[in-house]
């Protein structure tokens, strides 16, 4: 019976992943279509949730990693919201070592709730950019929040244009 319920959580799992991924390729389809200024690139939204080894990732389906990444452990967890921050490795093409840590702020990324599909997480980064109370610096981080997560990021100080975002505890 716990093989099967663990079965069935597998599965679930698998399923956000993938959903992620077909998410992914489709925006990927749309690159000048969201070229606004208020929508993520289609590269900077394939960062956020793919990652790259020098800038980490943001995103776990189902609490699940895309293939050749991992956390460690939880270093901090809002409760309220289901964010968190952990430390990030990636697969090392050159091995040994056979993982490496994600270079700069300490190997730590934030991450979005586990449960949130690939479009809530677009949704959130451009629904926090285009809040009427947001805060926005000279040198281009900006700073919001959507359904109780705070959201830091940044913009194109020339144009506006939003590049990124992220949570932040």
């Amino acid at each position: 019976m716990a093989q099967r319920a663990s079965a069935k959580r597998n599965a679930g799992t698998g399923k956000l992943l993938r959903a992620a991924l077909r998410y992914l390729r489709k925006q990927d389809g749309r690159a000048a279509k969201r070229a606004r200024g208020g929508d993520m690139a289609p590269d900077r939204l394939r960062h956020m949730m793919e990652g790259e080894s020098r800038k980490g990732y943001h995103y776990r389906p189902g609490g699940e990693d895309f293939p050749d990444r991992r956390i460690g452990p939880v270093l901090r967890r809002n409760p309220a919201t289901g964010a968190y921050e952990a430390k990030v490795e990636f697969k090392n093409a050159n091995p040994p070592p056979e993982w490496v840590p994600k270079q700069g702020n300490e190997g730590k990324s934030t991450f979005w709730p586990d449960d949130w599909t690939p479009a809530q997480v677009d949704n959130a980064v451009t629904a926090a950019f285009n809040h009427p109370n947001i805060s926005k610096t000279a040198s281009g981080t900006w700073y919001s929040e959507h359904n109780g997560v705070k959201v830091m990021g940044y913009f194109d100080t020339a144009t506006g244009a939003l590049k990124h975002g992220f949570p932040f505890l």
